[in-house]
């Protein structure tokens, strides 16, 4: 019988291609690092700069449109300095 440690690890996946496009996104234009969750009905991007967050904010049109955003998903912004 399998341990759940050994079970949990494996079963985890990959990220999906959305959340890497977004990570890439503000990677490339900011550079800063972020940590993109799906949480509800909503994805989570956090970033530890809230000169980033505004930017995000101002740009969210932009950003769903170039990462190929559901438009039926809520973009929630939150600043993180320890990321």
């Amino acid at each position: 019988m399998d341990q759940i440690g050994d079970l949990l690890p494996n079963n985890l996946g990959e990220t999906p291609e959305e959340f890497q496009k977004i990570k890439d996104f503000i990677s490339s234009r900011y550079g800063v690092s972020s940590v993109v969750a799906l949480a509800h009905n909503a994805i989570v991007i956090t970033v530890p700069d809230s000169a980033v967050a505004v930017e995000l904010r101002m740009n969210h049109l932009e950003l769903q449109t170039t990462c190929d955003i559901d438009p039926k998903l809520k973009l929630v912004v939150r600043i993180n300095p320890t990321i």
